[in-house]
């Protein structure tokens, strides 16, 4: 119900305002851009001239654009995957106890044996020397988010 008078009162309050600015019976009228340039040819269906922009050149464009995309696209999952991959071997090396005393010693690894060599966390014994230790909160808490 409340949308059907939404819509009423829309379409008076539409009405007035095209009164008032002066546009009731107005129809848009398309415009080129100025910028535009293009190939003169005759519209089939209204026989008028119009400015026509040639196919070859467009996919010209998709056929550059499109594996620039994929190439990015790829890129960008490809580094997602390896950060996640680096916060694994970093949780792994800190449940293990591998990590340094003064604090977590840590190379982000960017080669492809990083991606195989990721050991899962299967079972983490969380004690209290765990769960006070700020380090354990910092990659607990801040690394996920990277």
């Amino acid at each position: 119900i409340w949308s059907f008078i939404v819509m009423v009162t829309w379409r008076k309050r539409s009405n007035e305002l095209a009164y008032y600015w002066g546009t009731l019976n107005l129809e848009e009228e398309e415009t080129s851009r100025p910028q535009f340039k293009g190939q003169y040819e005759v519209d089939k269906i209204t026989k008028e001239w119009i400015v026509v922009y040639p196919a070859w050149k467009r996919w010209l464009k998709y056929s550059i654009s499109f594996p620039l995309t994929l190439l990015f696209t790829g890129g960008a999952l490809f580094g997602i995957l390896l950060v996640h991959a680096n916060r694994d071997i970093l949780l792994s090396e800190y449940f293990d106890g591998e990590s340094k005393e003064d604090g977590i010693a840590f190379t982000f690894r960017t080669s492809l044996d990083v991606l195989s060599n990721a050991s899962p966390i299967d079972s983490v014994k969380l004690d209290n020397e765990k769960l006070g230790d700020p380090t354990f909160w910092l990659v607990m808490g801040g690394f996920p988010a990277l």
